[in-house]
């Protein structure tokens, strides 16, 4: 092969060489070009939904705390009416008692005449053996005479393991005295031997020697105490 050709081969070579070169260079930052629009792309519809969800989270967010202060506002709206209702319903309560009391003196139809306890209740007073007793005595319109004498008790009970029976168990006086036309409050305290265990009371109202109330009505002593004393 003479000179002149070899050194054309050679020439060809050498520029289809550095031509595949060139064109894989190229070819490549063409491919990375696009790869590069598509990722930027992808990037950019990436963050386009984060914006998206982040404004709904802050739509959510928004949401809560709305349902939250109205449910806050709700809670407190009901618990207001519930004090009111919870009022209103002690004061008709109240007004009823005071209605039956009222009735019980003007028209006392059914009710037996005469002198009778309205309302008896016994709390706990300053040590476990003292006791205050609250009371109310009535007799109705029919019966207008005034009444005046002396209340006193008897208070049933055990004493260790024997039955006894408690009378005018009052530390200052024997009896309380009272003196009223239609009715009167009584109030005051008296004091159980230490070990008795009461089980039942009765209310006595003696008018000269004559006891006016009714000597069969026992009260079980579960049923007039009361836990603590109202004021």
């Amino acid at each position: 092969m003479s000179p002149t050709v070899r050194i054309v081969l050679i020439g060809t070579g050498v520029i289809v060489f550095f031509a595949s070169i060139l064109s894989t260079y190229y070819y490549g930052k063409s491919q990375y070009g696009n790869l590069l629009r598509l990722e930027q792309r992808d990037g950019l519809d990436l963050k386009q939904r984060h914006d998206r969800l982040r404004e709904r989270h802050e739509g959510v967010q928004n949401s809560l705390a709305q349902f939250e202060r109205q449910l806050q506002v709700d809670k407190s709206a009901y618990e207001e009416l519930s004090k009111e209702l919870e009022l209103s319903n002690r004061q008709l309560s109240d007004l009823r008692s005071e209605l039956k009391f009222y009735r019980s003196i003007i028209s006392p139809e059914g009710s037996p005449r005469g002198a009778r306890v309205q309302d008896f209740k016994i709390y706990p007073g300053k040590d476990v053996s003292r006791f205050v007793f609250k009371l109310v005595l009535i007799q109705p319109m029919q019966d207008s005479k005034e009444l005046s004498g002396k209340l006193g008790f008897e208070i049933r009970g055990t004493q260790g393991e024997e039955t006894a029976v408690i009378k005018n168990p009052m530390p200052d006086v024997a009896r309380v005295p009272v003196r009223f036309k239609f009715f009167q409050n009584v109030n005051g305290e008296f004091v159980l031997p230490a070990g008795f265990a009461p089980s039942e009371v009765r209310v006595n109202l003696k008018v000269g020697k004559k006891n006016v109330l009714d000597q069969k009505k026992w009260w079980q002593w579960s049923e007039v105490t009361v836990a603590t004393l109202n004021q």
